[in-house]
């Protein structure tokens, strides 16, 4: 993933002096801002995101309007280009419009309120929000019926990898499978570009961040936990 160019400068606020990243970059090439120090130009970073949170927003323009589908991805393969797999219903209208198209999917990593509370200063900083963002931008070509069938069956297996009894496609009957098969449309998109935006405070010092995923697992809640698991890795 290519990093986006920066300029910076010193912004002085009432609670003290920030370093503020000012994004100038191609905007036709890249779909968020990031400052920065929160640009992650790491391929198998933003992968691990997708692997553990693969609901996608699938966002393209059907006439003239944005429109989104909510769908569950699968990383088919990652060389050379970055293959998603997914499927829709065949009611949804999207896909007619979206095959073969140039589409946008975001995926969501964690996130969650930080509070002042947790920085070792608390009369000096104000409430923020920390997460991970990965957008995919690529072509998508509609599957045919044996890829259809590959599709479906990665997508079940990987969700069904960590159970102690997986289940398996194999034990649907033919028949049912079929006629359900027949409500869906499956699609792969080839990826051309991966950006990924992980703000997790490595804009604070070494103590806040380690005040801030305190907090954060001592609040008790599993997505705080989710975070705070996220800046330990990911600002190790």
């Amino acid at each position: 993933m290519r990093g986006p160019p920066f300029r910076w400068f010193e912004d002085i606020v009432g609670w003290g002096t920030n370093r503020i990243f000012v994004y100038y970059g191609d905007r036709t090439r890249n779909t968020m801002y990031i400052p920065r120090q929160y640009a992650r130009h790491d391929d198998d970073a933003a992968r691990q995101i997708i692997r553990s949170y693969p609901l996608g927003a699938l966002l393209s323009v059907v006439n003239g309007e944005p429109f989104v589908s909510y769908l569950p991805f699968t990383i088919a393969r990652v060389s050379p280009n970055v293959i998603l797999t997914a499927h829709c219903a065949r009611a949804n209208p999207h896909w007619r419009h979206f095959a073969h198209g140039k589409v946008l999917i975001t995926f969501r990593g964690p996130d969650g309120y930080i509070s002042p509370r947790f920085h070792q200063d608390r009369r000096v900083n104000v409430p923020s929000w920390n997460y991970i963002s990965v957008h995919c931008t690529g072509t998508a070509e509609l599957a045919s019926d044996a890829e259809t069938a590959a599709i479906l069956r990665g997508l079940v297996d990987q969700m069904e990898r960590d159970a102690e009894n997986p289940w398996s496609i194999d034990e649907m009957d033919p028949e049912v499978a079929a006629r359900l098969t027949k409500g869906i449309v499956a699609f792969s998109v080839c990826v051309d570009e991966i950006t990924a935006k992980f703000k997790l405070s490595q804009n604070r010092s070494d103590g806040d961040v380690e005040g801030l995923i305190r907090g954060l697992r001592e609040s008790g809640s599993q997505t705080d936990t989710a975070l705070a698991d996220a800046m330990a890795l990911f600002n190790a």
